[in-house]
């Protein structure tokens, strides 16, 4: 799901193109809006890190339809960036 649109959730089917080159090999085609080889748009995960200080994860990963390992995967992520490291 990317996002939702008038309360409709939006999938992106996508395909990326892969070329092989004689002198780099196999080199699969780069997309500015998606992580290599994420299957959530940075612009998903981004509003799944917006909801993680408000709600459970539980409850995000329903409203989201992401699965509850991924959303906990992107709060310990977020948390990485926003908690300092305790020496």
């Amino acid at each position: 799901m990317e996002a939702m649109i008038l309360g409709v959730p939006v999938e992106l089917p996508l395909q990326t193109r892969r070329i092989n080159c004689p002198d780099c090999g196999i080199k699969t085609e780069s997309i500015s809006w998606l992580e290599p080889f994420a299957r959530l748009t940075n612009r998903l995960r981004s509003y799944i890190e917006q909801l993680l200080p408000l709600l459970s994860i539980k409850h995000i990963s329903q409203m989201t339809g992401v699965h509850w390992h991924t959303v906990k995967e992107i709060d310990k992520r977020r948390l990485q960036n926003v908690v300092p490291e305790v020496n």
